[in-house]
Order: C-alpha cells, then sequence, then structure tokens
C-alpha cells in the first residue's frame, strides 16, 4: 500500500492543521502543544512506516544464505541462484550468476541446470529449499549427481564442479 503514502501524507497534514489550531489556543502553551502535536505524528508516522522497514520472514533467508556463500565460494565463482528474487541473494552475496526459479519450471530445471553449469556454474543455491520440494525430480537429480555442501532449510548449497 506504499502507493497511498502520498495521498495519506497530505490528509495527515491537514488533520494535525486543524489539530493545532484548536489545541493551541486551549492549552494556553504553544511549546506544550508542539510537544504534544510532534509526538502524536511521531506515533502515527510509525505505525504507518515500520513495515516498510522490516524484512519479511522468507526475505531473512536470502540474507542468511549470502552471508553462507560469502564463506564457502569464491568470489570468482559463478552461481546459480534459486529463489523468489534470485537478483538480491546475489547482490548481497556480492557474487556474480543467474538467477533462476527452477521450482516452477518443470522439466526445464535439469537441461537449464546442465546448460548453465557448461557455461562456468560452479554452485547452486536456493535460499528458500521449500521452494525446491514443488520439484521434487530437480531435488533428487541435484542430490544424486552432485555434492551438497550445505542442506538447511535457508541455505541449500551444491557444487556442480
Amino acid at each position: 500500500h506504499a502507493h497511498y503514502m502520498p495521498a495519506a501524507s497530505f490528509f495527515m497534514a491537514r488533520g494535525f492543521n486543524e489539530l493545532r489550531k484548536s489545541l493551541i489556543p486551549a492549552l494556553k502553551n504553544p511549546r506544550a502543544a508542539a510537544c504534544i502535536l510532534g509526538f502524536l505524528f511521531v506515533l502515527v508516522s510509525l505505525r504507518y512506516s515500520i513495515p516498510f522497514f522490516t524484512i519479511p520472514e522468507n526475505k531473512k533467508f536470502v540474507l542468511k544464505a549470502s552471508g553462507i556463500l560469502k564463506e564457502k565460494v569464491a568470489p570468482h565463482e559463478l552461481i546459480v541462484a534459486c529463489v523468489d528474487s534470485p537478483s538480491s541473494l546475489l547482490y548481497y552475496s556480492d557474487r556474480r550468476g543467474w538467477g533462476i526459479e527452477f521450482s516452477y519450471r518443470g522439466d526445464e530445471a535439469i537441461p537449464t541446470l546442465e546448460d548453465l553449469r557448461k557455461r562456468g556454474a560452479a554452485y547452486f543455491v536456493c535460499s528458500y529449499k521449500t521452494e525446491l520440494y514443488q520439484n521434487q525430480k530437480f531435488l533428487d537429480y541435484l542430490t544424486s549427481k552432485y555434492r551438497v555442501v550445505m542442506d538447511e532449510e535457508y541455505c541449500f548449497l551444491v557444487n556442480l564442479k
């Protein structure tokens, strides 16, 4: 609902202005009125702005997985990232590679992975393993053909070399 913020800001400002007009004469102390209005403004602003600065649970896995990639994968090696926003995983891990949503690709997942491996991909990573369960055939292929480096809910890392 971020697209409503500009319009909401306008109406909030009008409301605070009307409140200021009625509050200052009632309190007889302009500083006290300004403090009360400032406090109310902060409370209302926090109510609507905090969701913009909190990380959703499934996105926290991306940060954890990117830390693992920084530890276990050399910076020059290419990665195939499988998450709902693969570019985020590549960005936060400061690694290069490809981002693909394998879980939704069905039978194309295995040939696509093999093509990327031939083009230089050294690791496959998925920061939310539940996505891989949507394509069990692909998950079985990965675990039977390649060495699994890490198998956690927040980081499934496979060496493709």
